[in-house]
Order: C-alpha cells, then sequence, then structure tokens
C-alpha cells in the first residue's frame, strides 16, 4: 500500500485520471493507493489517519479502514478557520477527499490482534491539544527526564508554539554542530533551547542533554566539566585537568549530546559595556572580573568551541552545541545562526488568552472581536514579553485604543546605537506601561536602575525612602505592568523584586521623571552607605546562628554588591569597599566558589592606595594582605604567601602596627605553616596570636576560637591528640558561646577528625553526623564538602568502602564544582586508596595520578610525599598479583622507588609521621624481599618516631619486628613483640568501640 501525503495527489492538474500519480502505481504492481482529490483541512488530516491507521491495526482491510475513516469525516464536519483560541468554525463535507484505487483484491495488511486489545470505540471531538493548537502542559512535567534538571523552569505561561522553530532548529543541526540562537531580550530562547532539549530526548534524536549558563560568570572549565560528569559520571573527576578536556572534547564527538550554552551574551564586552552604559554605574570595564568576563576567560571559550566543533578525521562531532545569546555577532566561526522572532499569530494568542485569563479580563466585551486582538499583536510584532506587558491594560483600554496610543512610543525608540535597538515593540510596550503609572511609581523607576536584576523589598525601601504603605501601591502598579515580579527567598522574611529583563536598558524613558532634590553625587553617597550597611547585616549573619540566611541574602545581592564594591573604590572609599570585599570573600567561602573568592582578594588589593606611607598600617591594607597571601596559598604559591606575611608582620612589629593586626597576621602565618605540612614552625606564631587575642578581651573571641583550632590541627598532625583534643573541646566552647554556627561545626570537625586519628571511630562519626547536620542546615557547601570527605575517611578506616565511596564522591563534585582544586587534591587521594583496598588498582592509580597533577600544580610537598607512599603500597599489591620472575622484581623496584622519594620529601619537611609510614613501608617491602637487615633498620626507625607518644599506628611496627625475629628463628623476640602489637590492638579495639563499650 502506498499513500501520497501530498495533497490533489489524486490528480495533476486537469490531466485525466489514467495520466495521474495513482493509476501508474497500480500498473506497477502496488495494490493499494490512498490520495486525495482536494486539499485538506488540518483537523480533516487529524481525524482521518486516526481512524484509517486505528482500522489497519485492528485487522480491517485496507478499503474498510478508508470508509470508516470517511465515516468519521462525516460524523465530525466541524472545521476552524483561523487558529487559535475560540476560533469560529463551519461544517464542512470533506469527507469524498481520500480516494482509493485498487488492483485485485481488497487486502489486509495486518493480522487481528489478540483478545484484550483495546479497540477503537468511535471517532471523538479533538480537543485543541490534541490537535497542536493550544499549549501543552510543559514536557518536563508530563514526561520527566534526569538530565533536565540542570534547566531552568517552564515558561510562567507553559511553552508556546514555535513549532517552526523547533523545525529550523532540527534542520540546522543536520548540517551544522553549532547552532547561535540569537534574540533580544524576553523572546524566550531559553525556554526554546529546554523545549528541544526534551522533544529531541523524547523522539531520540539525542541521548543526553547538558545545560550551562555563564551567568555566574563560571567558563570553559566548567562546561568540561558539567559535559564530563553527565556522560562519564564520577569516573569523569579523576582525571587530570589536561585529559578532563580532552576526555570531554571526544565525548561530545563520539556521542548524541545536546550542550546548551545560555546568555552567552555574559561573555561579550559589548553586552556588557551596554549593559553599564544603560544603568547608573560608570568607569565598569567589561573584562573586570568583579562585575564582568575576564578575557583570559573568552579565550579559553574560543579553544573550547574549536575543539567542540572542528571534525575528527574527516567526521562531524555527533554532539550538538546549542547557544543563546542576545547578540547576533557572537565571535564564534562558522555557527549557523537562527534569529528567534515573534510567536506566530495563533501562539501569541494563546499566550494573550492566558494572561487575560490571570487577570481575570473579560475577552467577550465589545471591542475585544477577534480581528481587533490580532490588529493589537501584529503591531506588537507577536513578541512574548510584549503581550505580557500589555495585555494587563485590556482590563481598562481597549485594543483599538492601545493602537491609536502606540505609534507615539514607537517614535522614542528610532536610535540604531541604542543596546534594544531590534526590540522597538517591547521598548514601546514598556514606554507603555510606564506612562500609565503613577507618579509615584515613575518617581520610583529611576532609582531601580541602580540594580543588578532585583533587590530585597526592605533594602528598596530603605533605599529610596519611601513608607510602606506608599509602596505597597507602587508595587501594585509594577507588577501588573511586568516590571518587577515578586518572589518569596528561603529562609528570608522579606521578599525579593526581580526586575523585568529589558528595565536597564530603558533607564531613559523615566529619566524626566527623576526626583531632582537629590543630586547623582548624593544618590551614589547614600547607594553606598545603604549596601555598607546590608554587608553588614550578612556578615553578621554569616557568623552566627542563622547562615543560611545570610547566604540567602548574598546569592540575591551578590550583583548589586559586586557593583556598590567597584563603586566604592572607584571613589576611594576603601574603608567602605574593603568591608563589602570581605562581606563577599565570606560568602564565596561558604557557598564553595574559592577561585572567585581569590579573584576578588587579589582585585581589592591592587586597588589599594598601596604608595601612601602609611599603608602598612591600615587596618583595610593590613588585612587586605593578609587575605592576598592566603588566596596566594590556596592557589599553590605558599612561599610567595610566607614572604608578604613575614614582612608585614616585621613592619607590624616595628611599632607600625596595632596589637590585633599583629595577632591576626601571626595567625596567618601559623595557618600557612600548618597547611604547607610545616607544624612545627606553626606552633611559635599559633601560640602568639593566641596569647594577644587573650589580651584584646572579648571583641575577639571569635579570632581566638579560629587559632585555638588551628592549634589543635597542629596537635592532631603530630600525633598528641590528648592535647589536641583539649584545645579543639576549648576553641568549641567559645563559639558555642558566641552562637555561630558555622564555627561550631568547624570545632565539632576538628574534634572528629582527631578522634578518627586516634581510631575512636565511634566518637568521631557522631561529632562528623552532628557537624553534618548543621552545615545541611545552613548550607554551607565548603564545609560539607570537607565533612562528607572526612566521613569517608572515617569509613575506610573502618573498611566500610561501600559508604566511604559515595562520600569521597560527592565531596570531589562539590570541590570542582567550587574550584577548589586543594580540597579536591585531597579526596582523590583519599578516593583512590579506598578503591585500592577494594582491588580495583586501575581506578585507583587513576585516582592517584590526578591527585598528584593537582599536588604538583598547587606545588603541596606534603600531598606529593603521601600520594608516592601510597603508590608504593599499591605497586607492592601489583607485585603479589604478578607471580614470580622479572614483572614481580620489577614491581617491587617501583614500589621502593615511590616510598623512598615520598620518605625524602618528609625528611626535608620535618614532617616526622609521615616519615614513620614511609619507614613501615619500607621495612614491609625490604621484609618481603627477604632483606630483614634493611626491613628492621626501617621498623626501627619507624618505632623511635611514634614509640614515645604510643601512635595508633605504632602496632605496625610492632608486627613488622614480629615477623622480623620470627625469620630469623629468634621466637623469644617474636613472642615479646608480638605481646606488644597484641596489647595495642586491643587498646585499639576499645577504642574503636566508643565509650562505656
Amino acid at each position: 500500500m502506498v499513500i501520497l501525503e501530498a495533497c490533489q495527489g489524486a490528480y495533476l492538474a486537469n490531466q485525466p485520471v489514467h495520466a495521474s500519480v495513482a493509476p501508474p502505481l497500480l500498473q506497477a504492481g502496488i495494490g493499494s493507493v490512498v490520495a486525495f482529490s482536494h486539499s485538506v483541512h488540518i483537523k480533516a488530516a487529524r481525524i482521518l489517519v486516526e481512524h484509517f491507521y486505528t482500522e489497519l491495526a485492528q485487522g480491517a482491510s485496507v478499503g474498510k479502514a478508508v470508509d470508516k475513516a470517511r465515516d468519521a469525516l462525516y460524523k465530525y464536519p466541524k472545521r476552524f478557520l483561523a487558529r487559535g483560541p475560540d476560533a469560529e468554525t463551519i461544517d464542512l463535507m470533506d469527507w469524498f477527499i481520500p480516494q482509493l484505487y485498487q488492483a485485485g483484491d481488497d487486502p489486509v495488511l495486518l493480522t487481528a490482534p489478540s483478545v484484550g486489545w483495546a479497540k477503537a470505540q468511535g471517532a471523538v471531538p479533538l480537543t485543541g491539544e490534541e490537535m497542536g493548537m493550544t499549549p501543552s502542559a510543559d514536557a518536563s512535567d508530563t514526561f520527566a527526564h534526569p538530565t533536565l534538571e540542570e534547566f531552568p523552569p517552564s515558561p510562567q505561561y507553559l511553552f508556546q508554539g514555535r513549532a517552526p522553530e523547533l523545525l529550523q532548529l532540527e534542520r540546522a543541526f543536520r548540517k551544522h554542530p553549532a547552532v547561535l540562537l540569537h534574540a533580544m531580550g524576553g523572546m524566550g530562547k531559553t525556554a526554546l533551547a529546554r523545549e528541544a532539549a526534551h522533544w529531541w530526548l523524547r523522539k531520540g534524536t539525542i541521548r543526553y542533554t547538558v545545560f550551562h549558563s555563564f551567568e555566574r560568570l563560571a567558563g570553559a572549565e566548567r562546561v568540561v566539566q558539567v559535559l564530563g560528569q553527565a556522560l562519564m559520571g564520577d569516573r569523569f573527576s579523576a582525571l587530570p585537568a589536561d585529559e578532563q578536556w580532552r576526555r570531554a572534547v571526544r565525548l561530545f564527538h563520539e556521542n548524541p549530546v545536546l550542550l546548551v550554552w545560555d546568555n552567552f551574551e555574559t561573555t561579550l564586552p559589548r553586552f556588557a559595556d551596554a549593559l553599564m552604559d544603560a544603568t547608573s554605574y560608570e568607569n565598569h570595564k567589561a573584562d573586570d572580573p568583579i562585575t564582568g568576563f575576564s578575557s583570559e576567560s573568552r579565550e579559553l571559550l574560543q579553544r573550547l568551541y574549536r575543539d567542540f566543533t572542528a571534525p575528527k578525521n574527516g567526521q562531524s562531532p555527533r554532539g550538538k552545541l546549542l547557544i543563546t545569546c542576545r547578540q547576533a555577532d557572537a565571535g564564534l566561526p562558522g555557527v549557523e545562526k537562527l534569529e528567534l522572532k515573534g510567536l506566530a499569530c495563533p501562539d501569541a494568542l494563546y499566550l494573550l488568552r492566558a494572561v487575560m485569563q490571570k487577570k481575570a479580563i473579560d475577552p467577550e466585551r465589545p471591542g475585544y472581536e477577534r480581528h481587533e486582538i490580532d490588529n493589537l499583536l501584529k503591531m506588537l510584532a507577536w513578541q512574548p514579553l510584549a503581550i505580557e506587558l500589555v495585555t494587563p491594560h485590556l482590563a481598562e483600554l481597549t485594543p483599538e485604543q492601545i493602537r491609536a496610543e502606540f505609534p507615539q512610543h514607537l517614535e522614542c525608540f528610532t536610535d540604531d546605537s541604542h543596546p534594544e535597538a531590534r526590540n522597538r515593540s517591547l521598548l514601546a510596550s514598556l514606554d507603555f506601561s510606564v506612562q500609565r503609572l503613577s507618579p509615584n511609581a515613575r518617581k520610583v523607576l529611576p532609582l531601580l536602575s541602580w540594580f543588578r536584576g532585583g533587590v530585597f523589598e526592605t533594602f528598596l525601601l530603605a533605599f529610596t525612602e519611601r513608607e510602606s504603605a506608599e509602596w505597597a501601591a507602587v508595587r501594585k502598579e509594577l507588577v501588573a505592568t511586568a516590571l518587577i515580579r515578586v518572589e518569596e527567598a528561603p529562609d528570608v522574611e522579606a521578599y525579593y523584586l526581580t526586575f523585568h529583563p529589558t528595565l536597564p536598558f530603558a533607564k531613559g524613558l523615566w529619566e524626566e521623571d527623576a526626583d531632582t532634590s537629590l543630586s547623582e553625587d548624593q544618590i551614589e553617597e547614600r547607594f553606598i552607605e545603604i549596601y555598607l550597611g546590608i554587608s553588614g547585616v550578612i556578615d553578621n549573619l554569616l557568623r552566627s546562628q542563622q547562615p543560611a540566611t545570610g547566604i540567602q541574602l548574598a546569592n540575591r545581592e551578590e550583583a548589586n554588591l559586586r557593583c556598590v564594591l567597584h563603586l566604592a573604590f572607584t571613589q576611594e572609599k576603601y574603608l567602605e569597599g574593603a568591608k563589602i570585599a570581605e562581606t563577599l570573600g565570606i560568602h564565596l567561602q561558604i557557598v564553595g566558589r574559592p577561585r572567585e573568592r581569590d579573584t576578588l582578594v587579589t582585585w581589592t588589593k591592587e586597588r589599594l592606595p598601596q604608595n601612601k606611607a602609611d599603608a602598612e598600617i591600615n587596618p583595610v591594607y593590613c588585612d587586605t594582605i593578609l587575605k592576598h597571601a592566603w588566596s596566594l596559598f590556596t592557589q599553590g604559591q605558599a612561599e610567595e604567601a610566607l614572604v608578604q606575611v613575614q614582612e608585614l608582620l616585621e613592619k607590624l612589629q616595628q611599632g607600625r602596627g596595632s596589637p590585633l593586626q599583629i595577632a591576626m597576621t601571626q595567625l596567618y602565618l601559623g595557618r600557612i605553616y600548618l597547611h604547607g605540612g610545616w607544624g612545627d614552625l606553626a606552633l611559635v606564631p599559633l601560640h602568639a596570636a593566641i596569647s594577644g587575642f587573650k589580651k584584646l578581651g572579648k571583641k575577639q573571641q571569635g579570632s581566638l576560637a579560629a587559632a585555638l583550632g588551628n592549634l589543635a590541627d597542629v596537635y592532631r598532625n603530630s600525633g598528641h591528640f590528648d592535647e589536641g583534643l583539649a584545645v579543639a573541646e576549648r576553641s568549641l566552647r567559645i563559639n558555642r558561646r558566641l552562637g555561630r554556627n558555622r564555627d561550631i561545626a568547624t570545632c565539632l570537625g576538628q574534634i572528629a577528625a582527631i578522634f578518627t586519628c586516634a581510631q575512636r571511630y565511634a566518637e568521631a562519626e557522631k561529632y562528623y553526623q552532628e557537624a553534618l547536620f548543621i552545615v545541611h542546615r545552613i548550607g554551607d557547601n565548603e564545609l560539607k564538602g570537607v565533612f562528607l570527605s572526612h566521613l569517608g575517611l572515617l569509613y575506610r578506616e573502618q573498611c566500610r568502602y561501600g559508604e566511604a565511596r559515595p562520600h569521597f564522591q560527592d565531596a570531589i563534585h562539590l570541590f570542582q564544582q567550587a574550584g577548589d582544586q586543594r580540597s579536591e587534591m585531597q579526596t582523590c587521594d583519599l578516593l583512590a586508596t579506598a578503591e585500592m583496598f577494594q582491588g580495583r588498582l586501575d581506578e585507583a592509580e587513576s585516582w592517584y595520578a590526578r591527585s598528584r597533577e593537582l599536588a604538583v600544580k598547587l606545588k603541596d610537598r606534603r600531598q606529593l610525599a603521601g600520594i608516592m607512599q601510597n603508590l608504593g603500597h599499591l605497586y607492592l599489591i601489583r607485585a603479589e598479583q604478578s607471580g614470580r620472575g622479572t614483572t614481580r622484581a620489577r614491581w617491587f623496584w617501583k614500589a621502593r622507588t615511590s616510598v623512598r622519594k615520598g620518605l625524602d620529601i618528609n625528611l626535608e619537611m620535618q614532617n616526622q609521621l609521615g616519615a614513620a609510614a614511609s619507614y613501615h613501608q619500607l621495612s614491609v617491602l625490604y621484609g618481603m624481599s627477604g632483606n630483614w637487615d634493611a626491613a628492621e633498620q626501617n621498623a626501627l626507625q619507624g618505632l623511635v618516631i611514634v614509640g614515645p607518644i604510643n601512635h595508633p599506628d605504632v602496632w605496625k611496627d610492632y608486627d613488622s619486628l614480629m615477623q622480623i625475629t620470627h625469620a630469623r628463628g629468634d621466637e623469644k623476640s617474636a613472642v615479646k613483640w608480638q605481646k606488644k602489637r597484641d596489647a595495642k590492638l586491643a587498646e585499639l579495639e576499645k577504642l574503636r568501640s566508643g565509650p562505656g563499650n
């Protein structure tokens, strides 16, 4: 059977029947041909194919199926004259249009189904949604798919139309690996990308979807991680950075994945400049790392784009890169461009009807006829946001009245250099709405241009100096005209106001309404003053028992805080700027964005007046130098950080600094020594800092607690667990009195870490769980990652590998999201060892390689020593598994060489416990090779370190010495070492069981 889908396929022009398409097909041997004598209405086609194929599937013959389809067309003759809500219909007798040509018998093409098949119950009227003429519920709500979770939510009025654009996208991707979907704000670019992802998943065009927005200034490295983790899972995180890049490119080329780059205009300097020019900020550069996107990040994105889209071995990539951008010229060579314009007329009608229903506007009144609405939509260029802006005014104006007034608004936007010049209908709609606002509302609008994206209502009231009752009326007007949207923020007892995306570019509309009682400089002063107070509120919340509230405030106000920070330094208000920078830095640290925190610290330092004679003793300068030094350390520049802090301390101690500055500098010096692996050197500055904070009294109790916590870590690392526990508990008591939840959680984690090292596992788990409960509640991603990693270590030490592994993986994911490479490095090493103990040696070696790469990058020699020792253990296992011969000998040699390298680093850094572990490992290796003298020598050297402090790992050296003496035939000595080993293991077993057991 052949079906000729083209309308009028039964005839060709005025030629006789024998010259049509159908008869020649019959002559060629086709048994049945279905064709159409006239054009077919959309609804008729839907009814026809539904019943025709239903009958065929039920086992009917071709002729009977055509008859049933004709019956349905006759039974339901109503055909709409235009698409859209409540469209006018007529009765159309078109049942005869489908025609059947047959030669021979009327065949049954499909066997009748078995009993139980759901038979058709006759034709039913089709709804607009079934016809594809009304918007259906958002696809992800009906057909949920996990890969769409990272996409933004569906549009407020569901997804409207865009079927032609979806088809254009699909056709564009057949010839091009990358498509740029460009349009001005409010056209629905992101919504279309979301719908395309869902639709192509449903029909099998793609298997994976990945979404990344550039709004948070995360660039190419994060794109690589998001793509790799979506397609490979946690295995991708174990790869070195260069390999991650290569693997992500390969994954894109080899897999049917849709990768969406959203808001690409954020990366473009022209857009950033236009945004700043349109708002109340001056002297902001597009490549400013605080308020823009850096040139280095743009270069990396260009490289990644080329790697994704360039053919490999003559083959185009299987992946599809969909880029949404306001600008058509995105600087991406070879990208296929697709402009998104206004909605199709029927889809615009459905959007308008949805708005009217929500605003309770009656569409059946005189003057609101279909043709009047059509003319209004045409004037609005079927622009979605323009429709949303104007439709609410249909409550008091007819479409004709709106159209009569609209030209005067269009005339206001003839400047082709305007950033939104292509969006005249939207700007005119905005102007139309603004002109209908009350005088009070219009006076507020100029002040909104100071904010980026939105603001908490409480802060806006403080800035505008409006009373609540007066503002309530203004807010109602602005919400009704879609200029602002009111949202509730979790954990915050205040409304958040989201501004219309085009609002910044329409500043000129209301400049004449601005309050002239204040100059621009006075408004600027007020703005800085208001946000200095907001910064203080956020800072107190982040440090108090309500950090979750502080995080919510900072998340929503971050863009405003960044702009005010830039403004303060531009106006040489260094003290105010430094305070805002400190609050932003704390926030970025808590939410796990250390790379951005480091950028902020460097940016702040570079803008301080370093040429002034009193700069060294200025509190702002001192604090900034310390934060910059710590930032350098976390980036692997430990020597530079130490020099910076030591030079500052020397100047301060020469009488040019306050006691607080001196104590704080000593704290940072001790902290760098501690985390750099020089624990012995950390003791002196930490004790000095503690003494200094004590003398400063109650105001510095928080700093005292922090110094005590660092001292506890020094004691833990050196094996002095009792001393460390006493100091950590003292720090915890101080923080409990201060009510600082984040610091309380930190202390709980420090105590738990001491318990873990002392093998008091039950107590350690209790403290970790309490700490995790706090950080979950306050939303602290940085500490959450740290505690997940530490808890994974605890489980690993207890051989609970099934629980340890997901904790490590979750922690690594958090650290990679934040760009915290030091924590990622440490956790990769921990996960590698867990994999090794489970026999997954290849996976373990991969994780060790990733940890080693980061350690080299960060110049962390302490971590390198640990990795070399762990690799020695892994090589030992490979030697044991390789049998005898040269392969076994080669693995033994690699193991000894690796452990010796680790030992050399530990001795160089005076890391006694690390050296003891290396000595033990060498003892085992030499013992397995039969070199008992070398084995004994190394075991005794390790015992010299861990024996005097009765370290939990001392039993390992006892065990080695037992094995050595037994191999020599010295049973008396072997029994002595065995008793020592068993006694220590029994002691540890009691500790592991917890108190009272």
